[in-house]
């Protein structure tokens, strides 16, 4: 019984000290048009380009990338100017499973 609490307290964790890692990450879309023979359909493409910033809080971020955008930074990835926003690694994963998800979806006609 002992070791099932100890096992309990290992895993309390309190969020508090986790902090998210945030970037730059440049927001530009672009679909593909693709001929099926029958029908054309569609694929959508993100940019995956980033820089991570060196900041504590999301205000910070937002300001460092204000600053990459006023000073109209192209994205050598895709070559779009100012489409930078800043981000953390969870908001960059949600949007990589949603353009997987839309484009799964509209393979499916």
């Amino acid at each position: 019984m002992d070791s099932i609490q100890d096992n309990d307290k290992s895993l309390e964790t309190p969020c508090a000290e986790i902090t998210p890692e945030f970037y730059a990450k440049c927001s530009y879309f672009w679909p593909e048009f693709i001929d099926r023979g029958a029908f054309v359909t569609s694929v959508l493409h993100m940019c995956e380009y980033k820089i991570a910033l060196e900041c504590g809080s999301f205000e910070e971020a937002e300001a460092l990338v204000a600053e990459l955008n006023g000073q109209n930074k192209v994205c050598p990835e895709c070559g779009s100017v100012s489409k930078f926003k800043a981000e953390t690694e969870f908001e960059i994963l949600e949007a990589i499973r949603m353009t997987k998800v839309i484009n799964l979806s509209s393979s499916q006609r």
